[in-house]
């Protein structure tokens, strides 16, 4: 079977997981999608490895938790955008009595919110037959003592892809979830995503693909 070849494609990866931003960027770069990559924080060597790969791809620093963090991201995107990645964190213990509303809030923030911000400021860039896949965990599914906000997130990320797969897939746009394990290596995790964007996944939306290596 031959690559994947993204050559053309324009993709937004965003997130606070940073290798998992980082493995997605440099996955689709790799088969030939221009990239903007955005995370909350600074990323000197994944800037550096998105020249390195040769393109204008952008690295840019955002809080998409935030309606003007996007708005940010969003300037940064130059023509219709083809690809989607949100990439939320690796779900933390807090057990019940440490589980303050803060706590609660940047749980759900940093994962549902953001994806559903991103998303919407995107749409109005969204080519014909886009492709968004949303990164979450397979906690959302196994659940475990002390991550009830973290659990709770990752199910809600299963809800928000089939109901935004539903409401964008009269647009051509598909959405898929990617729930990976705990000791899951970020690439393996950016292959999967890569397969989605692509056209080989065209068949595809709504669903939640488990990258959990058997566990």
């Amino acid at each position: 079977m031959t690559a994947i070849d993204l050559t053309g494609r324009r993709a937004l990866v965003v997130g606070t997981a940073h290798d998992a931003v980082r493995a997605c960027a440099l996955s689709l770069a790799a088969a030939g999608a221009t990239v903007v990559a955005a995370i909350d924080g600074t990323a000197d060597d994944l800037e550096r490895e998105l020249k390195e790969a040769g393109g204008d791809h952008r690295l840019v620093c955002a809080d998409v938790t935030r309606p003007d963090g996007v708005d940010v991201v969003l300037e940064a995107c130059h023509g219709a955008v083809d690809i989607v990645v949100t990439a939320g964190p690796t779900p933390g213990s807090t057990p019940l009595a440490a589980l303050t509303p803060d706590v609660w809030r940047r749980a759900l923030d940093s994962t549902l919110t953001a994806a559903v911000l991103v998303v919407r400021g995107v749409r109005p860039r969204l080519a014909v037959e886009a492709s968004i896949v949303h990164i979450g965990s397979t906690l959302g599914s196994r659940g475990e003592a002390g991550a009830s906000a973290g659990a709770a997130a990752a199910a809600g990320l299963v809800g928000l892809t089939r109901s935004l797969a539903k409401e964008l897939g009269p647009d051509g746009v598909r959405v898929n979830l990617v729930a990976a394990g705990p000791a899951v290596a970020a690439e393996h995790v950016a292959a999967v995503v890569l397969f989605l964007a692509s056209e080989r996944a065209r068949g595809a939306s709504g669903e939640t693909f488990i990258v959990d290596g058997g566990e």
